[in-house]
Order: structure tokens, then C-alpha cells, then sequence
């Protein structure tokens, strides 16, 4: 790597040259990197005005989350170039893989080979300009934004698009809620300007838009029932009580209730082992309460602080659904923590789980190795500075967290309608995965009740995140509103009450299973019995 005053020794790591990167933009605003050897994620999260030259192949996710630089890379692009780009130019004097310019909210991306299929999927702004020919599906699901195609287009460009315009020389069947229309002058004036085109071979091309009526895609899974406790009301929390005098009292201040996310930089300290999980619908005394009590609160814009909020804030974890609706380089770098979403989503509306891909689904993790790649993807862009969160769902809990474990997840958010039975599961891979000690497992749910929540403590949670939805003020009238206050202060009582001075030191010998599958489930010991069951002794 060098610029006009300084060489550098090229670093062997991603990570490295991302570090390289930054430290050599503090001095100059001019710099060439040369034998990148295919390696991904170089180039991320810039949100400087800079020059950055790159000589040789680049793997994935090229310029992923350009916010200002100008990148030009004289060699071919992997799969996700420019994913997810606000701002900035990148321009590639080669080929481009799957999915360039996915996400794309600004900005220009220039290819001047050819694209792979899914080029521009699910952009909301910006331009894509792509000198050869592009794949199927370019445009799918794009929401706003140009595609600009100086040769042919494959099979179902546009498919459910519903904002932006196609530009081409020939599409080969448009796909679903795509049209096409004649060319006007604007249209003319921007392939003469982003392509280059002669003004007598304008008239070649051809133009796809969203048809009138906006077709829904079909077939997505989505699991709209909130979860039940499960096995939780079979559990019974059945400490070693003790009396506590009035000089011993003051010990239940000091009951540690901290828990840590994440090692190093990105290491996140939350005060109790709480968290809020906004759906845009929760209540207000709640957040009001989160704020004063410094719960972290997970949302697409809770990691926005005023200036009113400087002198108490709430550590604010960004959520990152698959439409990637309101992330930047800017959002990335004000997030104290950032919550992953992968597959069709999570949380009470939406799934959570990997599935495979399928046209209508306009998305970038299908696999556990896209999973794995977003999130070495995450952590340069972030520079390491905060922990990563992946919210799952589904009925492969063990085979989910084993991925996500070796995948290099900072903590699991588990949303099961049994959750002890996802949890005991969850943990059984952890161990497996020799990763217990370096991922907190959460649970989601509205678990409102300190009993319940020190029950999935001692099954192995680290915390439980919240649902708080707004009721609305006759309800509250009619019953005890929630607190978060005594939510906490109950969790404290009862872990002293265990005689422990600390939630980590909570355990299953502190739980009795009521009937023999709750036992057989949890590993809890069946009341009565006073053992694990035999399945569980080993």
C-alpha cells in the first residue's frame, strides 16, 4: 500500500489492511494497494473523502458500506461489491460476482465488465452502471434508484420491484411487477451520461419500471404467534432460602447483576441482564425507564442519542433486517451493539431462520457461509468497536448456534415459543462448540416476572430481552403497570435469596422439574427425586 510520500508493507489479513487503511487516511487522501490475493471485505465502512486505488482481484463484499470514498479496484470483484453503499464512487474496471450493488442507498457503481445475477437487489437509491451484460434477476426487489446496463439483461430483471427504473438493450422475460415503457429525455440523458452512450444508439435501449399495481411477494414464512413460557411454569425456582438481618440487607446492593457482551474494544457492559427489544410499539414508560436505569434498547434507531440524552444514555443496539431499511456507515458508527437479522427476519412478525434462495426472496444470507462472511463483513466495517448480536428462530436451534458460534457471533438472541427447551438446547452446543464462555445467549420473550426470568438464568441465559408493547392508558388503569424497576430489583431479591452474590452463579441446582418431560427437557432434577434424570447424569 502506498501514496504519494509513504510505502507500506501490504498486511496479510482483511483486517489488517482495513486498519492500514484508516491509519494511512489520517496523513493522505491519495492511496494504492496492490496483490490483494481475493481476499474480502478490503475497502469497508470509508465514510472519508478519499482516492483509494486497488491492483488485483478483490473477493467479497468489496467497498460493503461506502459512505464517501472514491474506490477503484483494475481487476474482477467477488460476490456483494459496493453492498449497502450510501455514498462515494466505486468502480471496477473488470467483472463483478453475484448481488453487486445490493442494498445500494447512494452513490455511483460502476462496472465495467459484467455482472452477476441479483445486480442492484433491493436498492432504495443511488446508480449502478454496468458497461457489459448483467444476470438474472438485476433489480429484484430494488425500491428506488438506476440500473444502467450497456448490453443485454438475463432472465427476471425488475421481479417485484416497486420503485426505480431498469435501463438495458434487451431483458430476457422481466420479471413479476415489472413493465416496460418508451424512453423519454431524461431517461436518454442519464445513459448518455453514466454510460456513455452515443446519442444515435440510445434509441437501442429499452427501460423496465414497477407496474401500477404492486404485486406482494408470496410464500415468505412468518411465525405471527407471540411465545408461550413452554416448560418454564413446570420449572419450580427452588433456592436455599435464607434470612437476611437488618445489617445483612445492605449485601443485596452489592448482588452483581452486570453482564458483559463481546472481548476487547467491542466488549458491551450492560448494568442488568435486561434489554429492550423495540417493535416501534413499545411502551413509553418502559423506554422512559430503560433510559433512566441504562438498559440498552435493540431497534432500528435506537443507537440515536439528542443532546439531551448525552448526559444519561441508553446504550443503543442498531437492528439490521434483510431490507437493510435506514443502516449506513453512519448508523453503523453511533451503534453501541448492532443486532443481525438473518433470513426472513425475527421478533414476533418475522422468522429468523436461514433458509435457502428463492427468487422472491431478495436477500444475501441464504447459507451459513453468506451468514459468516456478512459478519467478518460487520466487524471491519466497525472496526471491531461492538459486539454482534444475531436474533434466530426456528426448530434448529443446535445446528443454528453451532454455525453462529464458529461464525464468531458475540451473543445469540433465542425467540422460541419453548424457549427453556431452545435454551437447554442452545447451551448443549455451546459446550459442544467449546464456546460457552465467549457467547452470551439471550432470550426473547415477555418475560415480565423476576421468578421467570431467574429460571431462564439458571438455565445458562446471560439476559433476557424484553417486549414492552404499548397497552395504552385504560389498560393501564386496570392493572399494575409494568416496571422495570421491579423487574430488576426482583432479580436482585431472589439472587440473594439463592445466597448468591452474583446471576452468573445461578444453576440448574436451583430449579425442580414437575413432571418428567419437563425434566427430561431442561436437565432440571424431578421433584421428589432429588437427581437428574439418567439421561441427564453424564
Amino acid at each position: 500500500m502506498t501514496d504519494e510520500d509513504n510505502s507500506y508493507d501490504t498486511p496479510d489479513t482483511p483486517h489488517e489492511i482495513n486498519l492500514a487503511i484508516r491509519e494511512a487516511l489520517k496523513k493522505t487522501r491519495a492511496l494504492k494497494i496492490t496483490d490483494m490475493a481475493g481476499m474480502n471485505s478490503i475497502g469497508v465502512g470509508l465514510n472519508e473523502v478519499a482516492k483509494i486505488t486497488v491492483e488485483g482481484t478483490a473477493g467479497d463484499f468489496f467497498g460493503a458500506f461506502n459512505g464517501a470514498a472514491t474506490l477503484r479496484l483494475i481487476g474482477d470483484a467477488g460476490n456483494y461489491a459496493g453492498d449497502t453503499m450510501s455514498g462515494g464512487t466505486i468502480r471496477i474496471e473488470g467483472n463483478a460476482g453475484y448481488g453487486a450493488g445490493s442494498y445500494l442507498m447512494g452513490g455511483v457503481l460502476n462496472i465495467e465488465g459484467n455482472a452477476g445475477p441479483c445486480a442492484g437487489q433491493g436498492m432504495y437509491d443511488g446508480a449502478i452502471a454496468i458497461g457489459g451484460n448483467a444476470g438474472p434477476l438485476a433489480g429484484m426487489g430494488m425500491k428506488g434508484g438506476m440500473i444502467l446496463i450497456a448490453g443485454k439483461c438475463g432472465k427476471g430483471a425488475g421481479h417485484y420491484m416497486t420503485g426505480g427504473v431498469i435501463y438495458a438493450r434487451s431483458f430476457k422475460e422481466p420479471g413479476k411487477n415489472a413493465v416496460e415503457l418508451p424512453l423519454n429525455k431524461l431517461d436518454k440523458s442519464r445513459l448518455i451520461e453514466y454510460l456513455e452512450v452515443d446519442e444515435l444508439e440510445v434509441d437501442e435501449y429499452k427501460k423496465l419500471v414497477p407496474a401500477e399495481e404492486k404485486i406482494e411477494p408470496e410464500g415468505y414464512p412468518v411465525i405471527l404467534s407471540s411465545p408461550e413460557n413452554g416448560y418454564l411454569e413446570k420449572l419450580v425456582f427452588s433456592p436455599a432460602y435464607r434470612f437476611y438481618s437488618g445489617e445483612e440487607q445492605g449485601r443485596m446492593e452489592n448482588i452483581e447483576l452486570r453482564v458483559k457482551v463481546g472481548t476487547g474494544l467491542r466488549a458491551l457492559k450492560i448494568p442488568y441482564p435486561i434489554m429492550l427489544y423495540d417493535m416501534g410499539n413499545t411502551s413509553p414508560t418502559a423506554m422512559a425507564e430503560a433510559k433512566e436505569l441504562k438498559i440498552p434498547v435493540i431497534g432500528l434507531h435506537a443507537h440515536e442519542e439528542t443532546e439531551e440524552e448525552e448526559e444519561s444514555p441508553t446504550p443503543g443496539i442498531l437492528r439490521i433486517e434483510p431490507d437493510r431499511m435506514n443502516v449506513n456507515i453512519e448508523s453503523l458508527s453511533s451503534a453501541k451493539g448492532i443486532e443481525l437479522i438473518p433470513g426472513t427476519g425475527a421478533g414476533f412478525e418475522k422468522g429468523g431462520v436461514l433458509i435457502s434462495p428463492t427468487p422472491e426472496r431478495p436477500l444475501d444470507i441464504n447459507t451459513e457461509n453468506d451468514l459468516k462472511g456478512f459478519i467478518e463483513l460487520l466487524r471491519e466495517v466497525v472496526a471491531e468497536s461492538c459486539p454482534i448480536f444475531v436474533t434466530v428462530a426456528g426448530e434448529n436451534i443446535y445446528d443454528t448456534v453451532m454455525s453462529l458460534a464458529s461464525a464468531g457471533v458475540d451473543a445469540i438472541i433465542l425467540r422460541s415459543a419453548l424457549p427453556s427447551a431452545a435454551l437447554t438446547t442452545a447451551m448443549e452446543a455451546l459446550d459442544d462448540a467449546d464456546k460457552r464462555d465467549s457467547v452470551s445467549l439471550f432470550v426473547l420473550g415477555d418475560f415480565r416476572e423476576p421468578e421467570t426470568a431467574v429460571k431462564l438464568f439458571c438455565l445458562g441465559a446471560a439476559g433476557v430481552v424484553l417486549t414492552v408493547p404499548d397497552v395504552g392508558p385504560k389498560l393501564e388503569e386496570e392493572r399494575e403497570a409494568f416496571s422495570l424497576h421491579t423487574l430488576v430489583e426482583g432479580i436482585r431479591v431472589l439472587t440473594a435469596y439463592a445466597g448468591h452474590t452474583s446471576i452468573s452463579e445461578l444453576s440448574r441446582e436451583e430449579l425442580r422439574a414437575l413432571d418428567y418431560t419437563t425434566a427430561a427437557v431442561t436437565g432440571a432434577k424431578l421433584v421428589g427425586y432429588d437427581q437428574k434424570l439418567p439421561i441427564w447424569r453424564q
